[in-house]
């Protein structure tokens, strides 16, 4: 199957690369394995065809779902782990109980906190997330409340695979220090959307939206918000139970 070229892989001490960041040198002097089958994978920095990873063997048990589950996984984690703190924003769904009629109550509007003026829908994370300045744009966003939460706050461990409620969790964040803090189920979907059945599970799950490499590229450093579609800097993500 030398048909499949992938942008990643996974260097020596595990962790994931980007075909992008290499050199001749590390092409010559360093070793990369395949993401999902962990077969070795060769570097391709040729001038005609796109940069890419292939493996030196044939493999027929790899498929790009799969590697796109798994490096997603890989991602988000490794930000994780190596960022003093993760940001995530989500709408207060107790804050948006507001029917038509009270539109015309502007007094009564909680102060946008993403907004660098009061109701100004310029926004300082306009350029970062498309839901929010979606949303700004119309007057009725005013009554949305988005909160700012810092998951390194609560959260140091971040497990994957971890069974939870009789599922088993792509990624769940829990605290040592605090045991009994609500943990977090991060899922990946690529063609499988997180099943009705977990999200009545009682714990927060945030759901991330992954359709290709661009979209990886993306998980790297994009704002972590809450949005139904993604766009060209930012991601589809859904946040359950918060």
């Amino acid at each position: 199957m030398d048909d499949i070229r992938y942008k990643y892989a996974l260097n020596e001490n595990g962790d994931p690369v980007c075909i992008d960041n290499l050199s001749d040198g590390d092409r010559k002097n360093k070793k990369f394995i395949c993401i999902y089958c962990n077969k070795e994978l060769i570097p391709r920095l040729g001038d005609i065809r796109r940069h890419h990873f292939a493996h030196k063997d044939d493999c027929n048990d790899c498929n790009n779902e799969s590697y796109l589950h798994k490096l997603a996984k890989k991602i988000f984690k490794n930000r994780f782990d190596t960022s003093s703190s993760l940001d995530i924003f989500y709408i207060n769904k107790s804050k948006t109980d507001v029917t038509n009629n009270d539109k015309d109550k502007t007094s009564e509007n909680p102060p946008c906190p993403f907004s660098v003026k009061k109701y100004d829908k310029d926004c300082e994370f306009e350029t970062n997330c498309f839901n929010r300045f979606e949303l700004c744009k119309s007057y009725y966003c005013r009554y949305f409340y988005f909160v700012k939460e810092n998951l390194k706050e609560k959260y140091d461990i971040c497990d994957e695979e971890k069974e939870m409620g009789g599922f088993r969790a792509d990624l769940l964040l829990s605290s040592s220090i605090n045991p009994e803090e609500s943990k977090i189920m991060i899922e990946i979907s690529v063609n499988h959307p997180c099943s009705e059945n977990k999200k009545k599970l009682p714990c927060k799950i945030i759901e991330i939206f992954i359709k290709d490499e661009e979209d990886i590229k993306k998980l790297e450093n994009c704002s972590l918000s809450q949005s139904e579609e993604s766009s060209d800097t930012s991601l589809k993500i859904m946040f359950y139970n918060f």
